[in-house]
């Protein structure tokens, strides 16, 4: 334990020199004044809104331009309110970000054709913020079809929330500012099998709390906007990455039709014992190299699935590698989630630790919902509600712990799937019995 804790804080310490080295690197070879930022800014807010009136009918990419835009003028507002020695890293992004919207950013072909990605902007539920994703769109887009659903987690990396977006948008994609990142382009945005999904999730904060809201309302922008697959949605991701995938597969288990965790660090991961069970439902594949100082994490993985009963996953370590998020293995984990297509059980269980607030829920940003199964715990006496359920010949049968009240919901294709007359059995109770249709009870 003491040598995992210190090789993830020499990494860690690594990580800030080499972001502090950079940023005073920057400020060394260019010291802005404000009015220099507010120039370069207002020339780059100009340029996004004649690119904006001039998209035609084109309602994606002027979504598009008007969503980079928001994060220029949120992040102009916090400029406001720094001090002038802080402003380099936020004028060489936003001088970045503008060279590339004089070149290829601004047209329409090379998003459609792959050779960038677009920037997806949303109002948060929770806060009311301005969050944002990356959407790769899958070859020969069709709007009118259907596509599976590639949702990566990024790993940890610079902060800055213009970060990424100058890496992606600006005059020549480049790798991002994260350890093990080497490639301007992940594998699924080059592969393009369908909607490669890339949110920012507040930089580094570990996909927990108000960050694993960021996922869910991702998750439900991005279903908001196309046609995607209910049976083909795969999660996966690097590093912090990998953590939160290993997180929130766990909390949405229905959700996915596989789960890839690369190299995952899940040294912040206390109170998921109750749910790794929930993992019974999900195929998951995990890898990590052999000198990746996370190593440890793998095997805390592996212990966690074994002891909660779960099929032992497809993982490997591979020999020689530390902290890369390679291409190869990339390519190796996307190609092994697109064999999988998501299926209905006819039983299964489902825990919940219900931690999200209700001011940011929604249908798909709840985490206390499975195949249409809600569950409401005893709060604060329970730390968990679980739910038994199976379903046979019109007969659904539930068995509650920890729950204070249950919803039902029989639709397709996220819920239980049943139509016509039913029988309803609670805890050793016929409470139901008539036609399908969405139904709650107190416990």
């Amino acid at each position: 334990m003491k040598s995992r804790l210190l090789l993830f804080a020499v990494s860690l310490l690594y990580s800030i020199f080499s972001y502090s080295t950079l940023a005073a690197s920057r400020e060394a070879q260019t010291k802005p004044n404000s009015n220099e930022l507010e120039d370069t800014f207002r020339a780059l807010q100009k340029r996004l809104e004649t690119l904006s009136n001039e998209t035609g009918t084109n309602e994606l990419l002027r979504l598009h331009f008007r969503s980079v835009k928001a994060q220029i003028e949120a992040e102009w507002a916090r400029s406001t309110l720094r001090e002038p020695s802080e402003l380099s890293e936020t004028y060489e992004l936003i001088s970045t970000i503008q060279a590339g919207f004089q070149s290829e950013a601004s047209e329409w072909d090379a998003y459609l054709d792959g050779r960038r990605s677009l920037l997806m902007s949303y109002i948060s539920a929770y806060d009311q913020s301005v969050q944002y994703y990356f959407l790769g769109l899958p070859k020969d887009w069709d709007p009118a079809k259907t596509y599976p659903l590639f949702l990566e987690l990024h790993g940890a990396g610079n902060p800055h929330p213009l970060s990424r977006i100058a890496k992606k948008l600006g005059s020549t994609p480049q790798a991002e500012d994260s350890q093990g990142y080497t490639v301007p382009k992940v594998y699924a945005e080059i592969d393009r099998s369908g909607y490669w999904v890339y949110p920012f999730c507040r930089g580094n904060m570990g996909y927990r709390e108000i960050a694993e809201v960021d996922v869910l309302e991702t998750y439900d922008h991005i279903h908001k906007l196309f046609s995607i697959d209910p049976n083909r949605r795969y999660l996966y991701g690097f590093s912090m990455g990998g953590g939160g995938t290993w997180r929130i597969a766990q909390r949405t288990p229905d959700r996915w039709a596989a789960a890839c965790s690369f190299a995952p660090s899940v040294h912040r991961d206390e109170n998921t014992r109750y749910l790794v069970s929930n993992l019974i439902q999900v195929p998951f594949k995990i890898m990590t190299g052999s000198e990746d100082f996370l190593l440890p994490d793998y095997h805390k993985i592996l212990g966690k699935l074994e002891a909660a009963g779960v099929p032992k996953p497809d993982a490997r370590i591979i020999p020689g590698l530390p902290h890369h998020y390679l291409m190869d293995l990339q390519a190796e984990g996307v190609e092994w989630l697109k064999q999988f297509t998501r299926k209905r059980p006819d039983a299964f269980v489902f825990t919940t630790d219900d931690d999200l607030p209700e001011s940011s829920r929604t249908k798909r940003t709840s985490v206390n919902e499975c195949w249409g199964v809600t569950l409401k715990r005893i709060h604060p006496e329970a730390r968990f509600a679980r739910a038994k359920v199976s379903r046979e010949n019109q007969v659904l049968t539930i068995e509650t712990t920890g729950a204070s009240s249950i919803s039902l919901d029989f639709s397709e294709p996220d819920g239980l799937g049943m139509k016509g007359y039913l029988t309803i059995v609670l805890n050793g109770i016929t409470v139901y019995q008539g036609d399908s249709k969405p139904l709650s009870f107190d416990i």
